[in-house]
């Protein structure tokens, strides 16, 4: 069983620094943690593809089941991912990790931007799957 968390809020939370674009210093780099319109996967349910796309062995499916990984990643002004990562103290296993990791990271460039007043925004996003 896999299942999924995210907010949506009226509010701009400032992320960690993040430095200039080098090759396009006028973008925006703000990160916005809660946002009018969430990001949809284009594909359908989030938690469906990773349900249908998650593989561990047995024997870490036994050891693990119930427990959860929370995966966070940007969801770009494009669709596309950045900074995908497990966050600190919220993994499991090495290789389940991994996985969920490889299986987010097959959505890239399948996302429909979160907005804000309208317009597309960087926006955070945090997936707890459970294993």
């Amino acid at each position: 069983m896999l299942c999924l968390s995210c907010s949506s809020l009226l509010a701009q939370v400032p992320s960690d620094p993040i430095e200039p674009d080098p090759l396009n210093p006028q973008r925006d780099t703000t990160v916005y943690f809660y946002i009018d319109e969430v990001p949809v996967l284009n594909s359908g349910n989030v938690d469906d593809f990773i349900k249908a796309n998650f593989k561990c062995s047995e024997a870490l499916k036994k050891e693990y089941t119930g427990k959860y990984i929370f995966v966070a990643f940007v969801i770009e002004k494009e669709g596309v991912l950045s900074n995908v990562r497990i966050l600190q103290g919220k993994g499991l296993n090495p290789k389940l990790d991994a996985e969920a990791l490889r299986v987010v990271n097959l959505t890239n460039g399948n996302w429909r931007a979160g907005k804000v007043n309208g317009s597309a925004v960087r926006c955070m996003y945090k997936i707890k799957v459970t294993i």
